[in-house]
Formats: structure tokens, C-alpha cells, sequence
């Protein structure tokens, strides 16, 4: 039988529900959640808690449209979005070498710098400082294809930025907008260094948000070979008419390396910007992105004519929220589906729509799902979705010395040592594989260009022994697989080929992070994950 609540309890819970409310819609944005940092795959605010900024992608700041795409980079959209739509997040998105039109008002920063008679720079730092003003986190974005081809000038520009914004939680620098077919590893990934290594000497703290190869639709690639730095988050950009499930597990498999990705800009409709809106696909996705605490800005906020603009052309105020006017009577389809989306909260997190297969390797050795090198098995499932088999198949390393395979887990069950596992996963349960290889020590592989050219871990009776060849004196950290220190360690100088005993420190056997620091140079010059194996 359902219990009665005596008055004065519903009276006391009415009037902390009413203060809640009062509370939430008369606080900014930075006032709730302060400064941001990222910890393994999230982003935490400054109660250590995760949170997801949602928002708006404004247009290329020198873009056409009537009114013109730059004209909305001020003050009163910023805080007409947070009031009436309940964003938290705006994205400047900076024109770079791009040049539009005839004439020369649709000029890039680096190519005659003219936004309707406007400084493209001046753009920005309107909408920077308006976010500032009215409480709501705002993403600094060098919007360019290519810009590996304007490194110094990035790195001058976010300098600039950095000097007069690091005292300033709601700032978040983007400092490659979707790279095009560039490596990642020889090309993308250098640039993002010396980007990141220039906004860090000057602002530590804000969070830094890093381009993708293939228009940002590679996270996982850039997750596997990670930039050095901290509070960094790969950025994914979809568009729902055109990308599904492939790049949502592309996603999902970034995150199982524990690193956070940020979707600084999507639309509801196809990739050309065009087509009508797939809602369907778009409920989908934020589905995903509320499940996964992923930040997102909606592209675009514009009067352009495109079907991805969330403002239909002509006659649609730059100044809503002054004198009355607003945009009601302006929404496009996209825009009208997505101002429902911010002014309704987010799905809480004990409501679930993906149900995820979950592939854990302890000791050397890899799992692959249909012929081995093809496919990473880590995937994720929308709800209802059929059951689907699979076959799991456990490879050794090369060479494959001395490891053996000892068998699979499912959901903490034993399922014997072959090297293939047929498994059913769907869209109704999580299922959860361990698979585990043996081997009397962990020897790490060598890292090209590091000072650091080897290290090795194993467990031993009453704790764990590393080995470095280098000689000097280093500090050791481990790290479990959500990025919380578990333990730091100083190794003292000796020959090369000294090994240090940690005795007393217990941990699992199962997957870490382990990285050493120089500490002369204080500089971090070896991160790996090792596995640790009774």
C-alpha cells in the first residue's frame, strides 16, 4: 500500500523543488559549473561532477545571408540563447583563408579579414566577451580545412586569445576545424602539438578541443595515437542525415581508450548542409550524446539558405531580446526541432538507449571480431535493435613469445580458452568480454623518439617492479583506465637498466596507464597502457 506524506514533509519538499527551479534559471551557465577540466573520457565541472554543454554553432563568421552570418556574433544572441533557448554554449566559428562572393565583404582572417565591414577577430571577441557577460561557455574556433598550412599564425592568434581570455572559465579553444584527408599521425597530430604546447605555456587550464581526420569523423584513430596535454578532447562532427551507426561505434571505441570527445558541430540534416531534417536519425543521435555525456554544438545559427540553418532568411532580428523582438516566427524545421532539445532536459543517465558490447584484453594480445586486423569489436547498440552473432577472435602479439591465451569472460563468466567466441549482443543488454593472455613478465614496446626508449612492468609477490634503461632520475605515475592516479613513485639515478621495487602497493591484475616524467627536464617523455598479470 502506497504511504501517505504528512503536509509539512510535501511542504518542505515543494519548497526545496520550487528553490531548485528558482535556483537553475536564475544562475549562468559558468556560475553552475565554474571551471571545466576533463578526467579520462568526461568532462567534469568544477564539482567534479560530468557535465554536457549544449548549444549553438554560429556560421562562418564572414558568411553571407540576410542578415549577414556575422552580424549574430554579439552580445544579445548570446544571451537571447540562454534565456529563451537554455543553451549553454556558443560556438564563433572564425573564417580563416576562405573568401566568398564578389566583392570583398566575405574575406577570411588570413585573406582580406572582412565581415561585412568588420574584422572577422572583432567577431569573435564580440561573441567571447557577450558569453563572458551572461554566464555561458563559448568555444574560440579556427574554422579552416587546411590548417596545417597556417600553423604559426594559429599559434600567434591562440596566443592572443590565450593572454587576454585565461582567467576566464568560459573559454574553449578549437584549434582545427575539420581536417579533410590529412594523415593524423604525420600531419594533424604535429600541428595540434605545437597548438596545444603554445596555448599551454600561457593558459593551463581551459579546455582545448582537437580536429579529426576526415571532416572530425575519425576520433578513434586520434584517440589511439593521443596528443601530450592536458584537459584535451577530440572533436567528432556528424550529420544525421548521412552518418549512423559506423561513426557513433567510431565514437564509442575513443571513449573505451578514455579519452573525452567533444561534437563541436553537427546538423539534423545531410553533410552538404542541405536535404530536409532526418529527426529520426537526429533522436538518435542525441540519444547517444545524452547517454555518453558528449557536448555538442548544433550548426548552424544563421539566416543562411541552407536547410542546416536554424533561422529562416529575411527579416530575422540580430538583436533578439531587445525591444521585443524575437525569433518565434523565424525558426526553420532544424532550428525549432533543436530549441525543444535544449529547453527540455537531457535523458537522465539511469535511462539508457544504447546497450554496448564491452571488449577488455588483459596481457599483450588483441581481440578482433571477424577476420583478425579488420574490425575492433567494441560497439554500441540502439534500443529494440535485433540480437546480432558475433565471433570474437583472440590474436597474439608479434613475436609471440612466450604469452599463451587463457581463456574468455562474458559477463563474468568462463567460456574456455579457444581462440574463437561466437557471442550474441543487441540492443537490450550490455555484454561485457574479458580476455586475458599470460606471459612471466610485460616487456612495454620501444617508443620512436622518446628519450624513454623501454620500459617494463610485472607483478611480484607484495607489489610491482618497473625497469627503465635510462639512467637519472624519474617519476613514475600510474594511472587506472578512467585517469585517476593510483600511485607516484621517484626512481632514483643509477645505471642504465635500474629497476625499482614498489613493495606493499597492491592493485588488480587488469589494465593501467603508466607514465614516467623526466625529472630534470620535468617533462613527460614516456605514456603507455601496460598490463599487469599475476
Amino acid at each position: 500500500m502506497k504511504k501517505s506524506i504528512t503536509r509539512p514533509f510535501l511542504a518542505l519538499m515543494l519548497v526545496s523543488a520550487f528553490t531548485a527551479a528558482v535556483f537553475a534559471q536564475t544562475t549562468t551557465p559558468v556560475e553552475r559549473h565554474g571551471q571545466l577540466k576533463i578526467v579520462g573520457n568526461q568532462v567534469l565541472d568544477k564539482n567534479d561532477q560530468p557535465v554536457q554543454l549544449r548549444g549553438m554553432s554560429l556560421y562562418w563568421s564572414m558568411g553571407a545571408g540576410t542578415p549577414t552570418a556575422g552580424s549574430f556574433y554579439n552580445a544579445d544572441v548570446v544571451k537571447y540563447l540562454r534565456d529563451d533557448w537554455g543553451a549553454s554554449l556558443v560556438r564563433a566559428a572564425m573564417g580563416i583563408e576562405v573568401k566568398w562572393g564578389q566583392g570583398n565583404d566575405q574575406a577570411g582572417y588570413l585573406n582580406g579579414d572582412n565581415s561585412a565591414g568588420v574584422s572577422n577577430k572583432t567577431r569573435v571577441t564580440n561573441l567571447v566577451d557577450g558569453a563572458i557577460q551572461h554566464g555561458m561557455y563559448v568555444i574560440i574556433d579556427w574554422h579552416s580545412h587546411n590548417s596545417n598550412n597556417y600553423q604559426q599564425q594559429a599559434i600567434a592568434f591562440f596566443q592572443e586569445m590565450a593572454t587576454a581570455y585565461k582567467n576566464y572559465p568560459n573559454v574553449i579553444y578549437e584549434i582545427f576545424n575539420e581536417p579533410e584527408s590529412q594523415a593524423w599521425a604525420t600531419v594533424i597530430k604535429p600541428y595540434a602539438q605545437a597548438l596545444v604546447d603554445a596555448i599551454r605555456a600561457i593558459d593551463p587550464n581551459n579546455l582545448i578541443l582537437i580536429g579529426t581526420r576526415q571532416w572530425c569523423q575519425q576520433p578513434f584513430e586520434a584517440a589511439s595515437n593521443p596528443v601530450n596535454g592536458e584537459h584535451l578532447a577530440y572533436v567528432m562532427h556528424f550529420y544525421a542525415a548521412t552518418h549512423k551507426e559506423s561513426l557513433r561505434n567510431d565514437t564509442f571505441r575513443a571513449l573505451r581508450l578514455n579519452k573525452a570527445v567533444f561534437v563541436s558541430e553537427f546538423g539534423t540534416v545531410s553533410a552538404s548542409g542541405g536535404g530536409a531534417p532526418d529527426l529520426a536519425s537526429s533522436d538518435i543521435w542525441m540519444d547517444f550524446m545524452d547517454q555518453f555525456k558528449l557536448s555538442w554544438a548544433n550548426w548552424s545559427l544563421s539566416a543562411i539558405n541552407e536547410t542546416s540553418a536554424a533561422l529562416n532568411p529575411s527579416g530575422t532580428s540580430v538583436t533578439p531580446g531587445v525591444n521585443g523582438a524575437n525569433w518565434d516566427n523565424q525558426l526553420t524545421a532544424s532550428g525549432a526541432y533543436i530549441r525543444n532539445r535544449l529547453k527540455t532536459p537531457p535523458k537522465p543517465s539511469t535511462e539508457k538507449s544504447f546497450y554496448a558490447l564491452t571488449v577488455d584484453v588483459i596481457g599483450s594480445g588483441n581481440v578482433y571480431q571477424g577476420t583478425a586486423g579488420t574490425t575492433n569489436p567494441n560497439q554500441v547498440f540502439y534500443k529494440g535493435k535485433s540480437d546480432t552473432t558475433l565471433t570474437l577472435r583472440a590474436v597474439f602479439p608479434s613475436p609471440q613469445g612466450d604469452w599463451t591465451f587463457t581463456g574468455w569472460e562474458v559477463n563474468g563468466v568462463n567460456k574456455g580458452n579457444a581462440l574463437t567466441l561466437p557471442i550474441t549482443a543487441g540492443g537490450s543488454a550490455d555484454v561485457a568480454v574479458k580476455a586475458t593472455f599470460h606471459s612471466p613478465t610485460s616487456t612495454l614496446p620501444a617508443v620512436s623518439g622518446s628519450k624513454t626508449t623501454q620500459w617494463s612492468a610485472k607483478m611480484v609477490s607484495g607489489g610491482i617492479v618497473l625497469r627503465g634503461p635510462e639512467a637519472g632520475i624519474a617519476e613514475i605515475a600510474l594511472y587506472d583506465m578512467r585517469g585517476k592516479q593510483i600511485g607516484k613513485f621517484l626512481r632514483s639515478a643509477g645505471a642504465n637498466g635500474q629497476s625499482i621495487t614498489i613493495n606493499n602497493f597492491k592493485i588488480p591484475a587488469g589494465n593501467y596507464i603508466m607514465a614516467v616524467k623526466d625529472k630534470v627536464s620535468n617533462k613527460e617523455v614516456y605514456r603507455t597502457k601496460i598490463s599487469l598479470v599475476k
